[in-house]
Parts: structure tokens; sequence; C-alpha cells
């Protein structure tokens, strides 16, 4: 650590953010965001599972924290939305930081050891500040800048008890399931019309464009097999289900969300994990 970072890391001491606090922005070409929020856990390296490090994630919106430890559900939910996030993962090594933008192609990444970045964690709460900027390499390869103060509380992963016999019980009235599996079988038996009347209007728009023909097989083989309802929570216009099923012929377990929209269940949210 350089004597700039020391003095940098010193002065971190006084910041008055609170825990899950930002104040800052992300910059990619002309595309500029304020990052509000901060959220942290120690889980498994995304490259190396057998190590862990330091996952720190700022965001315009803030997210729920099972994304923290899920990759899957942050590249969802930011997918599905205007959600802004950058990723830096700290290890012993460096860090590893990970952004994408709205209206700019594919997702940037860069790596820098040792670690630019210094932070100092009191107690579970981390601070630092983040300064990073590079100029344009291309058209596509904008100019970015990211300059951030942040504070947020290291989390841990809460553990959800397993649905009990009553609940998985209930889950077979929920209309959500019942719209959930009406999608499954409309893609099953190759209905166009029911399937389309199951998509968000995003969806409907990509399948319109396409040939229904051809892409049914990719979809019929995507989609999960044998799936059952383990558990449901219902609201007059959402529906979180907890599912089981077979992906790539490995049980695996399902959760996702739906909302009500003009007279449909629509799925906001789908997400299947060993």
């Amino acid at each position: 650590m350089t004597s700039k970072q020391v003095v940098a890391l010193l002065a971190l001491g006084g910041m008055p953010l609170l825990a899950g606090t930002a104040e800052g922005f992300i910059q990619m070409g002309s595309i500029r965001k304020e990052l509000h929020f901060a959220k942290a856990a120690r889980v498994k390296d995304r490259f190396d599972k057998s190590k862990h490090v330091l996952h720190l994630v700022l965001s315009d919106t803030e997210i729920p924290s099972k994304a923290l430890f899920d990759g899957a559900r942050l590249f969802a939910i930011t997918s599905r939305s205007d959600i802004q996030v950058v990723e830096f993962d700290f290890s012993d090594d460096g860090v590893n930081w990970f952004l994408s933008m709205k209206g700019m192609p594919g997702t940037r990444s860069n790596n820098a050891s040792p670690n630019p970045f210094p932070y100092q964690i009191t107690g579970n709460i981390m601070r630092g500040k983040i300064q990073s900027k590079s100029e344009a390499i291309s058209e596509d390869s904008p100019a970015i800048e990211v300059s951030v103060t942040y504070s947020a509380e290291i989390e841990k992963p809460v553990v959800e008890p397993a649905p009990t016999a009553a609940e998985t019980a209930a889950a077979q009235r929920s209309p959500g399931w019942k719209a959930y599996l009406d999608r499954l079988d409309a893609v099953q038996k190759g209905d166009k019309a029911r399937l389309m009347a199951a998509l968000s209007p995003e969806e409907r728009e990509r399948l319109k464009g396409a040939d229904f023909n051809q892409i049914l097989p990719m979809l019929q083989e995507m989609q999960p097999k044998n799936v059952k309802v383990l558990k449901a929570v219902d609201t007059a216009t959402e529906s979180k289900l907890w599912l089981s099923g077979i992906m790539d012929g490995k049980p695996q377990k399902g959760e996702v969300e739906m909302h009500l929209v003009d007279g449909h269940w629509l799925v906001t949210l789908e997400i299947w994990n060993q």
C-alpha cells in the first residue's frame, strides 16, 4: 500500500455515511447514474469456489440482500429492470470489478493487484472510497468513471426454513402457481396464443419477431421438468413461489416471482439453483 493509500484509508474514519448507503456516481460514455446504496458480504469467489472474497455491490436502487449471495439472482434482477449496479470482489490478491449499463453493449470487467481502493472494517461495517477512470477505447468501449464513497454492513446469508406440509398443501391453491403451471403447459403443447398471453410486453415482442416453430424446441428444452410447488406467498397482485423441479437432468430448487398485469399473471423473476 502506498503512502497516499494509507492517508486515504485513515481519512475514511470520519465519513458520515450510514451503513448501507453510498454517495457518488458511475459514468459510462455520456450515461451517468448516481449511486446511493451499498451492500457487502463474504461469498465464494466466482472464479474459484474454493476461495472467498469480500463482495461489495453499489447501486442506484436498493437490491434484496439475497442477491448479494446469488449472482444469477442479481443478474436476473438487473437485466429485467433499470437498476444500476457496480460489483467489486476484494481478495488477498487484489480486486475484480464488474459493471454494465443500460444502453451500452456487454459487461465491463477489470482487475488490479494490489487493491487500489482502500477500505476499513470496523466491527461488521465496511467503509471505503472507489475512484477509477479509464479512457475510451472505441465507440463500443467508451470512457468509464466511478467515483463513490460508501458504508456497508457485512451481511450474512439468511437460512430460510424448509416449507412445511401445510404450506405445500396451501400452495396448490395459489393463483400464481396455477398461472405458472399453465405457462409451462402452453410451452409443452406449443400453444402460441396461450403462451403469448402469459408473456410480458417485451417478451411478447421478441416472440413476435421470431419463427415460433423454430424456437419452440429450444423453449421446451429450457423449461424445468416435473415441477412441484413447495410454498406460495400471495397478495392481490403479486405471487412468490418456491418450487422443485429438474433442470438439465438434475434436481433443482426454484424461486419465481409473478405480478398480475391486465388480468394476466406474468413472470418477473425466475431463478433455479441446485
